[in-house]
């Protein structure tokens, strides 16, 4: 029984330690579509264009993208 406890104990401990996507995801204002798909890891549109590869593929701003969600830097006052 402790045996068990011990374990539940360690896998608990261990997922609460692994951070979600969420958390770790970055937004950025720039994405590059591909065939039905997009990649939004692009800060401007010039790094978009760089890597767009195929005749179907270009560049779009990011829908879900909000400039105010981006850290700002503080203020002095």
């Amino acid at each position: 029984m402790s045996r068990t406890l011990f374990a539940a104990a360690i896998v608990v401990a261990a997922v609460g330690h692994i951070p979600s996507q969420a958390q770790e995801a970055k937004e950025y204002p720039w994405c590059l579509m591909k065939q039905g798909s997009s990649i939004c890891v692009y800060n401007s549109v010039q790094e978009c264009i760089r890597d767009k590869a195929g005749a179907g593929d270009f560049c779009n701003p990011n829908p879900w993208w909000v400039a105010s969600r981006q850290k700002q830097p503080a203020r002095r006052r």
